[in-house]
């Protein structure tokens, strides 16, 4: 979680966050949406191609961030 709550300070100092919310959220959201368990399901059990799954991810991100 450390490493979720390091990107999400760069990216709000960077970038900024959707108003409302906080870093504490969107550590939240990154943590889950870079969860393992989802790269697993859509790739190898769903059968998704790494570019499918990247360009989702990012998609996923910033749809969720900002």
């Amino acid at each position: 979680m450390d490493g979720n709550a390091a990107a999400v300070r760069s990216l709000a100092t960077l970038f900024g966050l959707r108003r409302g919310l906080t870093r504490a959220r969107a550590t939240d959201i990154v943590w889950t949406l870079t969860a393992p368990e989802l790269f697993d399901r859509l790739v190898r059990q769903r059968g998704w191609s790494l570019d499918e799954y990247e360009r989702w991810l990012g998609d996923a991100l910033v749809g969720a961030l900002t």
